[in-house]
């Protein structure tokens, strides 16, 4: 697998892709219930590739699942097939954005989700990945090279704040697994009380990790 020569994203544009996807998905005002998530992912997905000006005549190709379970879902879908050819299979993670028909793939972006807030109970103080459904996602996530990794998750609201310092600690431990100008974004969610103010954006780039000032997603 090589690598594609790219600008980062930055985490305002990051914060107005999602912003404009949780608006157009319908999320925005009432919060997210569990089978939203994904297909919120995926109208994100599509608002990347506009920002990335990604274009030409191969459209970038998407693997991603489960998004014919509703009319939602597949209202996503056909928002995302406007910019990627969709391929319904999984390729190590939930959504897996490339570009290339062989080998060598250039992935261009990868996400990772975490839509049920049962998990909560394992966010605790000696949370990891060997533990917590959550970190091992983010485990996933961390371990497939990509420019761009973005990590959602919902969370009850007792342990967010836990489990983004959990988060970011899981960054910084995988920090050698970034190179050049690497980005990865997280947002944990609220499962049930929906506070826009409180959304917070956490992001993180390079072999370092550095890590960019938290931002709110809603001001």
């Amino acid at each position: 697998m090589i690598r594609n020569s790219r600008r980062s994203l930055g985490i305002d544009t990051f914060c107005e892709c999602l912003r404009t996807a949780m608006d157009r998905y319908g999320v925005e005002k009432d919060g997210f219930d569990q089978k939203d998530l994904l297909p919120t992912a995926a109208v994100l997905a599509a608002r990347i590739i506009d920002a990335k000006k990604i274009r030409g005549y191969q459209k970038p190709r998407i693997c991603i699942t489960h998004l014919e379970k509703d009319n939602d879902r597949k209202w996503a879908k056909v928002y995302l097939k406007r910019r990627a050819r969709c391929l319904p299979e999984e390729c190590m993670l939930d959504i897996y954005c490339y570009r290339s028909q062989a080998d060598p793939f250039r992935p261009i972006f990868t996400v990772e989700c975490e839509g049920s807030d049962g998990h909560s109970d394992s966010v605790t103080a000696h949370a990891s990945s060997l533990n917590c459904d959550y970190l091992w996602d983010l485990y996933k996530l961390l371990q497939v090279p990509s420019p761009l990794r973005i990590f959602l998750a919902r969370c009850r609201e007792n342990k967010r704040s836990l489990l983004e310092r959990k988060v970011a600690a899981l960054v910084k431990g995988y920090r050698r697994n970034l190179v050049d100008d690497d980005e990865v974004f997280a947002v944990i969610f609220p499962s049930r009380r929906w506070k826009k103010e409180n959304i917070r954006v956490q992001g993180w780039t390079g072999p370092q990790a550095t890590s960019t000032q938290p931002q709110r997603l809603y001001s």
